[in-house]
């Protein structure tokens, strides 16, 4: 049977400066199994029911590197009507994660990390690093669009979901980096 999801979104009223709460249903095409490297859902929204003033953001052509300026936003604890968006930096950037300095919140999922000077999507926020009951807002963790890119391209372009099996990274050294598996300095 066919999944939906609920999406809530921002929306301009009647094209006035002041803002409002929509929501819609979306499809879900995809999601990763518990316990993968990369913990990601795809969503099918009919654009025929979005507010058209939203915009769609473009998937960086340029990898992000360590030190680059970058903005997050989500929605923090479900509890805001309006998105939180916090200033960082990519502390580290490697070919399977970004590490940001940006505060995300629980609740945070599925946002954006973007290049501060283009606008640009370089990352989807997926977690943030939690110790006995101490939650790190500054430290956290986005899927690249570069690691993920091909397979969302493959699945616009075939509408074949089998497109995003990619998206279940198997590779060792994938799977160690999101489980924390930190390579030996020795």
């Amino acid at each position: 049977p066919e999944r939906r999801v609920r999406v809530v979104f921002p929306s301009s009223s009647n094209g006035k400066s002041s803002l409002s709460i929509s929501s819609v249903w979306a499809k879900l095409v995809y999601r990763t199994a518990r316990g993968q490297a990369y913990d990601v859902a795809i969503l099918i929204v009919d654009t025929q029911v979005m507010d058209p003033t939203l915009r769609s953001l473009k998937i960086a052509d340029r990898e992000a590197e360590n030190g680059e300026p970058v903005v997050s936003a989500g929605y923090p604890f479900f509890s805001s009507t309006l998105p939180t968006i916090t200033r960082g930096n990519i502390s580290r950037a490697s070919a399977c994660m970004l590490q940001t300095t940006c505060c995300v919140q629980s609740g945070a999922s599925g946002g954006p990390i973007v290049r501060a000077t283009t606008g640009e999507l370089l990352g989807m926020v997926v977690c943030n690093i939690i110790t006995s009951r101490t939650l790190y807002p500054r430290l956290n963790m986005a899927v690249p669009m570069a690691a993920i890119k091909q397979s969302i391209g493959d699945y616009i372009k075939t509408q074949r979901v089998e497109a995003l099996s990619a998206l279940t990274n198997q590779e060792a050294a994938v799977c160690d980096a999101w489980n924390f598996h930190l390579p030996s300095k020795i």
